[in-house]
């Protein structure tokens, strides 16, 4: 099936709203049901969210759901879930460490990646006495909903099983700065 390539729609705006976690609120169909606004979300939706309030585009749910529709899809077997290959804007996913893991050995399974819990990857900090830590964008349980997390903080609770290198090409923008801080 052949995709229209992502389009610019809106300038990019200063914050993502905030929203309380339910494993039940999935990303939106289209831009209509997410502009009337939204409470509750899982990770998902977040990265949807993201995509919209800070690049200003909006990704239907069938391509969150599908990431080879936004990206290459590359598998993290490193123990130490190293963040020095991962670029601003790629969509990390992982499994809760208290999982007993069998999917190490499965993780090009597309189906098995609709499991996994979904962030964005934040980079640094432009701002602010923390510019040496990296940072990401996600929606959990573990933090009751939308919020940004140091990847330290990320690791305590999830093991990265890959990242998906979204090809910013399908958008029709050439500046690539978020304004998530």
């Amino acid at each position: 099936m052949n995709r229209v390539p992502l389009q610019r729609t809106h300038p990019p705006r200063e914050t993502i709203p905030s929203f309380v976690y339910t494993h039940e609120s999935g990303p939106f169909a289209s831009l209509q049901e997410m502009q009337k606004g939204f409470k509750t979300g899982n990770s998902r939706r977040a990265v949807q969210a993201y995509f919209w309030y800070a690049r200003g585009a909006f990704i239907p749910a069938e391509d969150i759901l599908s990431p080879e529709m936004l990206g290459k899809f590359i598998p993290v077997d490193d123990e130490n879930n190293s963040f020095e290959s991962a670029c601003v804007h790629d969509v990390i996913y992982a499994e809760r460490r208290n999982k007993a893991s069998k999917t190490a050995a499965s993780s090009n399974n597309g189906a098995l990646r609709m499991n996994w819990h979904s962030a964005v990857f934040l980079g640094h900090s432009l701002r602010g006495p923390c510019r040496d830590l990296q940072y990401l964008y996600h929606s959990s349980i573990i933090c009751g909903g939308s919020a940004t997390w140091t990847t330290h903080e990320f690791l305590d609770y999830y093991q990265v099983r890959g990242r998906l290198c979204v090809d910013f090409r399908r958008f029709e923008v050439s500046h690539a700065v978020s304004k998530v801080f």
